[in-house]
């Protein structure tokens, strides 16, 4: 009696320990018909799983299955691999202002002729064309009128040459951001080249004739340049250069150093005229930024403000 009931025992026994082994080759179980499939463990997927619950269908059946799972399959991310986002997901992030610049001599007649300042030289809305309107009929103290004044931040060939640069903003201290150049020439040796010659005689729609060397910068040029930024309560934005500047909030005119002069500044203070400029926080404008270097012999050109540059987004110059 002892034997036939310690014979079942260590049948269970056995069979109890086999079952919590970690047998390397799996434990495996007899299909009925004396096949063997491998169950599955509590590693395996969900799709494994659902393979082995359908071992029992017609091989064609199987067959296609499998084939399905396998093309499913091939379009399912890797678990393993963790994706990375782009640093811009966008595509319109910069840590630079792009500018364009336009490279004109003294045979233009708004270049080297004029030393005025004039305040209200353009209207105080932008153009169409997303460019300063020239806001008199003919000439000024600072202009020879409407005409000349559309080659400033348009491509003329054989008037202007374009080129671009950009620049870059420091943190001077948080949240404030400064680009300050006294010495501002992007294009020496570009272009027309470093001008005007110095001394001889100025002929108007001709240059210089006579002089001396080469100057070491090149002289007289515009800049243009556009961009976007988020409006959120508090931001002012200051320049100071020579000569003209004009900065454009939302479309319309945020200050105007319009006129050949020395260094000047201007600041806009965003909450003050936030009515004027139709500003709402929160929401997104455009700023668009005008200046011209008309005459020798300094190039200013200090930008400082609190709009944040960390990011900047900037908009394709036409």
């Amino acid at each position: 009696m002892l034997r036939l009931e310690s014979g079942p025992l260590r049948l269970v026994l056995a069979l109890a320990v086999a079952a919590c082994s970690a047998d390397p080759e799996g434990l495996k179980s007899e299909a009925p018909g004396g096949a063997s499939d491998d169950g599955p463990d509590s590693d395996q997927s969900a799709d494994d799983a659902g393979l082995v619950a359908d071992a029992g269908a017609a091989p064609d059946a199987r067959d296609a299955k499998a084939e399905a799972d396998k093309d499913a399959g091939a379009t399912k991310p890797d678990r393993g691999v963790v994706p990375m986002m782009p640093a811009d997901p966008k595509g319109d992030c910069d840590n630079a202002l792009e500018i364009v610049v336009r490279d004109f001599t003294e045979k233009h007649p708004d270049f080297e002729k004029y030393t005025a300042q004039v305040k209200g030289l353009v209207k105080d809305e932008l153009g169409a064309d997303k460019k300063p309107v020239y806001a008199s009929t003919g000439g000024t103290a600072a202009s020879t009128g409407p005409d000349a004044y559309k080659d400033w931040y348009n491509d003329v060939d054989g008037v202007n040459k374009r080129l671009s640069t950009k620049i870059m903003f420091v943190e001077q201290s948080p949240g404030v951001f400064v680009f300050d150049s006294t010495a501002f020439f992007p294009i020496d040796n570009m272009g027309f080249g470093n001008g005007p010659m110095k001394g001889g005689l100025s002929i108007p729609g001709i240059g210089t004739i006579g002089g001396g060397n080469t100057p070491a910068h090149n002289f007289l040029f515009t800049t243009e340049a556009h961009t976007r930024f988020s409006y959120q309560g508090g931001e002012k934005f200051t320049f100071r250069g020579d000569d003209d500047m004009w900065i454009f909030i939302n479309d319309k005119l945020a200050i105007d150093l319009g006129g050949t002069h020395s260094a000047l500044a201007a600041t806009v203070d965003l909450d003050a005229d936030a009515v004027k400029l139709g500003l709402q926080k929160g929401e997104t404008y455009a700023m668009d930024i005008f200046h011209a270097e008309r005459h020798t012999d300094e190039s200013n050109y200090h930008i400082e403000t609190t709009i944040d540059l960390s990011c900047i987004e900037n908009v394709p110059v036409i």
